[in-house]
């Protein structure tokens, strides 16, 4: 067990508590997913796969490799499909201090539509599939921006945002890559927090992190020259979906 729970902070790649970790999660979430089917969406696959779970994982099971609109598509058609896993286990965690939501992309609007939470243990929460068809997105909002103008948001709604590549970014993605690119998200009650953004999933979309109210893209003078000036948005809500019927 404690060997187990060292190699869950060596997979992880941060600390994790040795005390006991890995029996609450067997004792609670495991008591609850039995033999179905589980997937996680995040960084964290070492949850499913020490805990022995029927772990049946998407076909880019770290999402935050999947940057681009195919492989995007991918993870969510794979949600949509009746193999769709019966349980999602997600905790938030991504790598680079990316923002929230942002790697799930198009899949974790499907999550967001299908699964409910039935579970919250130790910092991450077990979600259960409850519906079977996707729900209409209604256009709340959409226009243009430029670098250091806020978007105003939702928490919950789906944002699409498409940052054009210039002659000189696409010519720096060839010979190397373009630079990072970070955004402030604002919360309500004033809170901000400066994260790592990736034009290429945000134009496929991301589910609003909670509680968000605005969010500005914040490249640097050097970014700014990788990438056209005006920032095009579309902010959609999800409707309400039907439940499953098994």
């Amino acid at each position: 067990r404690e060997r187990g729970v060292t190699s869950l902070s060596l997979l992880l790649g941060r600390e994790v508590p040795l005390s006991g970790v890995m029996d609450r999660l067997e004792a609670q979430m495991a008591a609850v997913i039995g033999h179905a089917s589980v997937d996680v969406a995040g960084a964290e696959q070492a949850i499913a796969i020490l805990n022995g779970f029927n772990y049946h994982p998407a076909p880019v099971f770290q999402p935050y490799a999947a940057g681009t609109p195919y492989l995007a598509e991918l993870n969510a058609a794979f949600y949509r499909a009746e193999r769709a896993p019966e349980f999602v286990i997600t905790s938030g965690y991504t790598i680079d201090n990316r923002l929230p939501n942002l790697d799930e992309s198009k899949a974790g609007l499907i999550i967001a539509q299908r699964y409910s939470q039935v579970l919250a243990e130790n910092g991450y929460r077990l979600l259960h599939r409850t519906a079977t068809n996707d729900c209409a997105l209604t256009n709340v909002a959409s226009g243009e921006v430029t670098a250091g103008q806020p978007i105003q948001v939702s928490g919950g709604d789906y944002c699409e945002i498409t940052m054009e590549a210039s002659v000189l970014g696409r010519l720096a993605r060839v010979i190397w890559m373009s630079p990072p690119v970070y955004a402030r998200l604002e919360r309500v009650g004033g809170y901000t927090e400066t994260c790592r953004f990736v034009p290429s999933m945000a134009r496929t979309g991301f589910i609003v992190p909670d509680k968000a109210i605005s969010l500005t893209i914040t490249p640097s003078p050097a970014q700014r020259l990788c990438f056209k000036r005006v920032i095009l948005y579309e902010i959609s809500r999800p409707g309400r979906p039907e439940p499953a019927r098994y």
